[in-house]
C-alpha cells in the first residue's frame, strides 16, 4: 500500500519513519569511497580570529576541517531501489518512509495521482531544489549519475534562465515529475567528493568548451549584491572598481546571461566574489590548477565551496570582513589586496 499524503503525515506522527536506505530492496556502490589529503585553504592568520558565526547548517569544527586541509574522507556513491512509490508534490512517499525533495512542504490532501512510471532514477537533492549552487555541482553531476542507470527525472517545476542554459550547453536534460506512482524508484546517494564526482565535474566542464571559443586567461569578480539571504558586502563596490584598476573583469549574475558567465570563467585563473551560490558558475567552469577567492562574512563563515574546490584540485582562499550593522559586513580592500599577494 501506498499511502495518501494525509495517511503519509498521519504515519509519521505516530510512528519512527525510516530512512529510504532502509527500505531499499537493493543497494550497490556506483564508487567507492576514498581518503585523500587536501590542500589547506589560503588566508592569513588573523582572518580566523574574525570568524564570529557559521551558517546555520554546519559546525565550526567542520570549517575548520576544511580550511585546514589534510587526510580527509570522501563518501562513496551508492544506488538504492525501491519499488513502488508516490511522488507528490517532489516528495517520495511510500509506507513508514518519505523522502523530502520537493521545496514546497507535502499538502495534506491532493487529488489521487493519474500518472504511472515504471522506473526512473532520481536527479534532484534537497538543496540542489533550493540552492542554485548546489544544482549546478551537485544535481547537474547527479543528473550524470542518474542517466547511467534509466531514466533520470528531477523535482523542479520550474527552471531560471541560467539553469536552462546549462542544461541545453551541457546536454544534462532531465524529466519534470512532481506527481506519480513509481514501479521501480532509484535513489542516489552522491555527496561524497570522490574520484566519480570529480570526473562528472569535468565531464560537464567539456561539455561547456565545445561551444566557446578557446577560453582566453581572465581574472574575474563576481558580484552578490542583494541577491540570496542576507550577508551583504557594504564596499563590494568599491572593492571591484579597485579590482577592475588591476584587470579584473566585473560580472553580476543578476544582469549578466549564463553564456557570458561561462564564456569568461571557462578561461579564469582567479575569480573572486563575496560567498554563495554565484560563485558556482565559477567553480564548474573554471580548470584544475586555479583560484577561488571567497569574501566571507564575519558571522556567516562558510567553506562549503572548498569541497567541491578540493574536488577539482582548483586553490580556494578567503578572507573574513569586519560586522555592520542589519546583518551587512565590509572588508577593507588592503585585506584582499594582501591575500592576492599570497597568491602569487
Amino acid at each position: 500500500m501506498i499511502p495518501t499524503p494525509a495517511l503519509a503525515r498521519l504515519i509519521q506522527r505516530i510512528m519512527p519513519m525510516r530512512n529510504y536506505r532502509d527500505v531499499s530492496k537493493r543497494s550497490w556502490a556506483l564508487a567507492p569511497a576514498c581518503r585523500r589529503h587536501e590542500a589547506s585553504a589560503v588566508f592569513h592568520a588573523s582572518d580566523v580570529s574574525r570568524i564570529l558565526g557559521v551558517s546555520e547548517l554546519s559546525t565550526l569544527s567542520l570549517q575548520m576541517e576544511r580550511i585546514y586541509g589534510g587526510l580527509r574522507q570522501h563518501g562513496a556513491t551508492v544506488a538504492h531501489w525501491i519499488p513502488h512509490v508516490q511522488l507528490c508534490h517532489g516528495h517520495v512517499v511510500r509506507p513508514t518512509a518519505s523522502l523530502r525533495v520537493g521545496a514546497e512542504p507535502m499538502p495534506w490532501f491532493d487529488k489521487p495521482l493519474k500518472a504511472r512510471v515504471s522506473q526512473a532514477v532520481l536527479a534532484s537533492t534537497q538543496y540542489g531544489v533550493r540552492y542554485f549552487g548546489h544544482w549546478l555541482l551537485d544535481d547537474l553531476p547527479l543528473t550524470l549519475a542518474a542517466q547511467s542507470l534509466g531514466e533520470a527525472i528531477n523535482v523542479i517545476p520550474q527552471f531560471s534562465n541560467h539553469q536552462c542554459s546549462y542544461l541545453k550547453l551541457s546536454n544534462t536534460g532531465s524529466r519534470t515529475l512532481m506527481d506519480a506512482t513509481v514501479d521501480e524508484f532509484i535513489i542516489i546517494d552522491d555527496a561524497g567528493q570522490n574520484r566519480y564526482k570529480a570526473e562528472r565535474l569535468m565531464d560537464l566542464r567539456s561539455r561547456l568548451l565545445l561551444h566557446f571559443p578557446a577560453p582566453k586567461p581572465s581574472k574575474i569578480m563576481i558580484l552578490r549584491k542583494n541577491s540570496g539571504s542576507n550577508r551583504t558586502l557594504l564596499n563590494e563596490a568599491e572593492i571591484a572598481h579597485k579590482l577592475s584598476q588591476q584587470g579584473f573583469q566585473i560580472l553580476s549574475p543578476l544582469e549578466t546571461d549564463a553564456e557570458n558567465l561561462i564564456q569568461a570563467c571557462l578561461g579564469a585563473s582567479i575569480v573572486a566574489g563575496v560567498e554563495g551560490s554565484h560563485l558556482a558558475h565559477a567553480l564548474l567552469c573554471m580548470a584544475p590548477g586555479n583560484t577561488l577567492l571567497t569574501i566571507q562574512p564575519p558571522y556567516r563563515f562558510d567553506a562549503t565551496l572548498k569541497d567541491w574546490c578540493d574536488c577539482k584540485q582548483i586553490r580556494y582562499a578567503f578572507t573574513v570582513g569586519e560586522p555592520c550593522n542589519n546583518g551587512a559586513f565590509q572588508t577593507p580592500f588592503h585585506q584582499i589586496d594582501r591575500l592576492l599577494q599570497q597568491l602569487c
